[in-house]
């Protein structure tokens, strides 16, 4: 089944039978950025992509590195406190509250991704991570 990030994005996660007692719920979607990277270079992979607006481009030389949020609630839970310490996630919170939750890719250097553009992001369904909401356990 397809599954829904939010109004917009829509992700395969057939094969993942972990998630079958979860169906008609909420959990949590994490994606690491080196799973996520442009389609039109790479073309479409297993899990489909990502519509989104780039709100920061960082190019590194060797890859670039795609901020962009995408409409599903933050998680903003005591673990991501901790990781990230109060201070960094006051500064994001204004940015967080607008577009919901963040995300970073990385993608080829060969990316044309600007800030304020569209772009598509090609997801590597297999290297999805997913958590149940109220305990913030794998699933």
């Amino acid at each position: 089944p397809r599954r829904e990030i939010d109004g917009d994005n829509r992700l395969d996660v057939s094969g993942r039978d972990a998630l079958r007692p979860f169906a008609g719920r909420r959990v949590i979607m994490g994606v690491r950025p080196e799973d996520l990277d442009d389609a039109s270079l790479v073309g479409r992979r297993s899990g489909g992509t990502i519509s989104a607006v780039v709100d920061i481009r960082e190019d590194l030389g060797s890859e670039i590195l795609v901020h962009f949020g995408v409409g599903a609630p933050a998680v903003r839970g005591e673990d991501v406190q901790a990781a990230l310490g109060e201070e960094a996630l006051e500064a994001t919170s204004d940015s967080a509250r607008q577009k919901g939750s963040l995300f970073t890719a990385r993608v080829s250097r060969e990316s044309r991704a600007e800030e304020g553009e569209p772009i598509e992001l090609a997801v590597e369904r297999k290297r999805l991570h997913f958590f149940e909401i109220e305990t913030g356990s794998a699933i």
